[in-house]
């Protein structure tokens, strides 16, 4: 029963006011007369109808139809920089997905793949919210971005390994015969209870299980194409051959390291002759001392510009040996074991060390390529390019753990981490291009990706539009806008965030010097050029002696100033222009010498 100071309230006609329960502004509801209704005593009688306004404190308050609750706002500004830069570059990837997927579940892998790459290390509650806050929601809108149904999805994903498979085949479809195929595994820590987590070699310093998972990567395209999971102690000798069987590598050159046996996949390079290889031998390989690979007779100067020796071999079938000495890292490690030595008893074995020094600093190599050794050494240098990747799997995107039970849903996380990892790779590559176009950039690839995601755009205003359109809003960074317009991310048409570059004036070859425009290049390191330190100093002084002290400031001693030349004058009269001496002209008089001349001549 509502009270009668509350009924009292002056309110509109044929209304009646209704006791909601609620405890707050609402309790107290006016409601329309709607009419009549018959009882359950088939009486006549009142029927109420919408609710017009509310009683508040002594008032009332009619319900307006103009203003829409808050409850109802949509937000209008999206996150738009990095999503757009993954939509840009990573086109190719989702063309793949769609070949193989429903539209559904390839926006649903974009999606989780895109905000593990802007989002680093998100947690799997928080994916639906960010990609509502995000333009990619828009570039690849799907459902089933909860907690619960990202697990059931990504253990479902792992449940069909032939997709997978296939997906694989479509990027390798992408290497070419002379492009160098990388391949090496990454340990990462397995939270799950399944039979991919196992003890590795080194859990027992880690204190956790882990997995493998082995990548390879084409130097050419600079990007990863096809990966596999394994047990976290399986030896990648094991692994290497079930990897390039199931992943269809069938051309390219492998460039791997020591635990990858080019042996254990000879049918596979038998059967496919555009597959070559590059590996290397371990040290106490037998062909090492059959074909006496440690006598190096070459030197020549590395890439890296070390002094190098080198041999190389033909064997008769077909197969070519490269030995490469490394005189600095020979010298490094004969010093490694004579520390080592002098840090224990300072007695070593000099029949074994002798014997060792012919090893010291060399890597042999086994190829079917008929190269320039330099060339070898080359190729396989550059698989620190997989390494950076791995440094980006684990530290940029934060995926060093699986976060995921079964084992199908370990096989399934990976895949979208692949995803991951090859939009990170195409990324890079697109700073890359900056690079060499603007110079080097002080920011690291995850401080970029910051500044983008903090560009947000309006979802009514076209997906590209001008730095100036007015539907963008303002970064506390300046660079955000400016490497956006660098990216071809969006317009700048009135060049309002143009990088200026000092180093973009650029030298005329065909003018005189004198008018020649010089670029202003940044001071190198070290001491500049022609300058002396202090022991060719003190070394000088020992012929030419201690320089002489420092004038001090003020007039030197018993010289007068203009006034007291002019109180003198006034009683002696002024000077005669014929005993007026010169004034002395700036800089030492002609003939004259220095101290360190005199001291000399001295």
């Amino acid at each position: 029963m509502v009270d009668q100071s509350i009924r009292s309230v002056p309110r509109p006609k044929n209304t009646v006011v209704v006791d909601t329960g609620h405890k707050g502004s609402r309790q107290y509801a006016v409601r329309e007369r709607a009419g009549y209704s018959f009882t359950a005593n088939n009486n006549v009688g009142p029927r109420n109808g919408k609710v017009i306004g509310y009683i508040h404190q002594g008032k009332y308050f009619p319900k307006s139809v103009d203003i829409t609750s808050s409850h109802q706002n949509v937000n209008t500004m999206r996150q738009y920089g990095a999503a757009a830069l993954i939509h840009k570059e990573c086109q190719d990837i989702y063309e793949d997905l769609l070949k193989l997927f429903t539209l559904e579940e390839a926006n649903r892998l974009m999606t989780i793949a895109s905000l593990r790459v802007t989002n680093p290390g998100i947690a799997s509650n928080r994916y639906n919210r960010k990609a509502s806050e995000s333009f990619i929601s828009i570039l690849y809108p799907c459902r089933g971005l909860t907690s619960n149904s990202i697990s059931t999805f990504l253990t479902k994903l792992g449940d069909g390994r032939e997709r997978l498979v296939d997906f694989y085949s479509l990027r390798m479809s992408r290497v070419m015969n002379d492009h160098n195929l990388i391949i090496d595994g990454v340990l990462k820590q397995d939270t799950g209870d399944n039979t991919l987590s196992m003890p590795s070699a080194k859990t027992h310093l880690k204190g956790h299980k882990e997995i493998s998972v082995i990548y390879a990567y084409d130097q050419q395209i600079n990007e990863v194409v096809c990966s596999k999971v394994y047990s976290g102690n399986m030896l990648d000798a094991k692994a290497f051959r079930d990897f390039v069987v199931t992943n269809k590598v069938t051309k390219g050159i492998i460039v791997c390291d020591k635990g990858f046996p080019i042996k254990n996949i000879k049918d596979v390079l038998d059967a496919n002759p555009d597959l070559h290889y590059i590996s290397p031998l371990k040290r106490n390989d037998a062909l090492i001392k059959k074909h006496s690979m440690l006598e190096c007779d070459r030197v020549a100067i590395s890439l890296k510009g070390k002094l190098v020796m080198y041999k190389k071999c033909q064997l008769e079938n077909g197969q070519v040996l490269y030995t490469i000495r490394d005189c600095e890292r020979s010298d490094n490690e004969k010093l490694a074991i004579l520390h080592k030595a002098l840090s224990k008893d300072s007695v070593i074995d000099a029949k074994d060390f002798n014997d060792s020094l012919s090893k010291h600093g060399t890597i042999t190599f086994i190829s079917d390529l008929d190269l320039d050794p330099i060339d070898i050494l080359n190729h396989y240098d550059n698989r620190w390019l997989l390494e950076t990747v791995f440094d980006h799997f684990k530290n940029t995107l934060d995926l060093d753990i699986t976060r995921v039970q079964s084992k199908s849903a370990v096989i399934g996380n990976e895949f979208v981490n692949f995803i991951a990892t090859m939009m990170t790779c195409k990324i890079v590559n697109a700073f890359k291009r900056l690079e060499n176009k603007y110079g080097k950039k002080p920011w690291s690839i995850r401080a970029c990706l910051e500044d983008l995601r903090d560009i947000d755009r309006n979802i009514n205003a076209p997906f590209r539009g001008d730095v100036n359109d007015g539907f963008w809003n303002i970064t506390a960074r300046n660079d955000a806008f400016r490497l956006l317009v660098e990216l071809d991310l969006a317009d700048d048409i009135t060049n309002t965030v143009a990088r200026k570059r000092i180093d973009d004036i650029s030298c005329s070859s065909n003018k005189d010097s004198k008018s020649e425009t010089k670029s202003i290049e940044k001071k190198s390191r070290g001491r500049p050029k022609g300058s002396k330190n202090k022991k060719t100093i003190e070394f000088e002084l020992q012929f030419v002696g201690p320089p002489a002290p420092k004038r001090v400031p003020g007039r030197p001693k018993g010289r007068k100033n203009n006034k007291t030349l002019e109180f003198e004058a006034s009683f002696v009269g002024p000077i005669p222009d014929i005993l007026r001496l010169p004034k002395r002209k700036l800089g030492r008089p002609f003939g004259s010498k220095n101290k360190i001349n005199q001291k000399l001549t001295e």
